[in-house]
């Protein structure tokens, strides 16, 4: 038999969307009940989880259905899809495939249909995938988990709860882990900027809306890079910022400047950077950017407080010689050609510099 907890839960789950799918049959139908088997479960095992419904946009290629936060931090997030559709790599749309291609790059993504379940932790295929028994239509409380003890069930919910960031301890292990949280934060603030445009410039009190990302890719358009070389500008500062951020975080980390549950004014003053470029786009992170975006690069934060700066030092003397080169490597090989960003040996540096000063 199974444990008598998580048969329950999984029979009122089915009771709940067997309710739901009479009304309709989209993901909207199961977002409740999957929401509150998680919660409910994640409280049988004191992790406290709270699950934050995103604001869907139409357009928007990367926003899951709930950040997953869990003991205070954001732990993972959830992505529904409606009953009997695939939510493998292998049965997805063209749309549901290019949501995956940026998804996939978060640790830690559970997606779910209500009758099967998928972790994925930042690899091409599930780390773990449930099907439940039964129906989704027709079962109600007779659904139930396919094995005995219901073990595989809690394991994986378990393994999405407690998600925590790996200790980083080489350049490596750096670069693949902030890559491609980088690159998703980069879709992120494409989305940021095309949503401040399209809103109006006046409330109807006739109060200035709030833009800050296009306030600041302008600023840093006419004092920093005022050249774009013919590329799309809101794709340049998109670039240039989450870079900015991702290397500010990784500075902090360095110098010892805690960073969890932290104010970022806080981190900048502590870097003494409040008026340098870092200074102002951790300042933005605080001062006017909306929670949804917040919750976004809290994942970013956990994973670069990770960094034991120290034992990479350890292992390679020279590991910020070739940081930016590796990081560009795994984030955007073609940035990586356009800037020429190649390690240029020692010897050759000095003698380039020699007959520099020779001309």
């Amino acid at each position: 038999m199974p444990e008598e907890w998580i048969r329950a839960l999984v029979s009122d789950f089915g009771a709940e969307c067997r309710k739901r799918l009479r009304v309709s049959d989209t993901e909207a139908s199961i977002s409740l009940p999957v929401a509150k088997l998680v919660e409910t479960f994640g409280e049988r095992w004191k992790l406290s989880p709270r699950l934050h419904p995103e604001y869907r946009l139409p357009e928007a290629r990367v926003r899951p259905d709930y950040a997953v936060e869990t003991s205070g931090r954001i732990t993972g997030f959830l992505e529904l899809k409606a009953p009997g559709h695939d939510i493998t790599p292998d049965g997805f749309t063209k749309r549901d495939r290019e949501q995956w291609e940026l998804m996939r790059r978060l640790p830690n993504v559970l997606y779910c249909n209500g009758h099967t379940w998928c972790l994925y932790r930042g690899g091409p295929r599930p780390l773990r995938i449930i099907r439940l028994d039964g129906d989704l239509y027709r079962s109600g409380s007779r659904l139930c988990t396919s094995e005995v003890d219901g073990t595989a069930f809690r394991d994986l919910l378990r393994e999405f709860l407690g998600w925590q960031p790996q200790r980083i301890i080489t350049v490596g292990q750096l670069v693949t882990s902030i890559a491609p949280l980088c690159q998703y934060l980069r879709e992120e603030v494409l989305e940021q900027l095309a949503l401040e445009r399209r809103a109006p410039d006046l409330t109807h009190g006739r109060r200035a809306v709030p833009k800050p990302f296009s306030a600041l890719a302008h600023h840093w358009s006419k004092v920093l890079f005022p050249s774009t070389d013919g590329q799309d500008p809101d794709h340049l500062f998109a670039d240039r910022y989450t870079q900015t951020i991702a290397f500010a975080l990784l500075l902090a980390r360095i110098e010892n400047v805690p960073l969890a549950n932290r104010d970022f004014v806080d981190v900048a003053h502590e870097l003494k950077a409040e008026n340098t470029v870092m200074g102002r786009a951790l300042q933005l992170l605080t001062e006017t950017v909306d929670a949804e975006f917040a919750r976004r690069i809290d994942t970013l934060v956990q994973v670069i407080d990770a960094v034991d700066w120290e034992a990479i030092r350890a292992r390679n003397p020279d590991a910020h010689v070739h940081l930016y080169e590796d990081f560009l490597q795994e984030y955007d090989r073609d940035l990586r050609k356009r800037s020429g960003t190649y390690y240029t040996p020692p010897r050759l540096a000095r003698e380039m510099v020699r007959f520099t000063d020779a001309v």
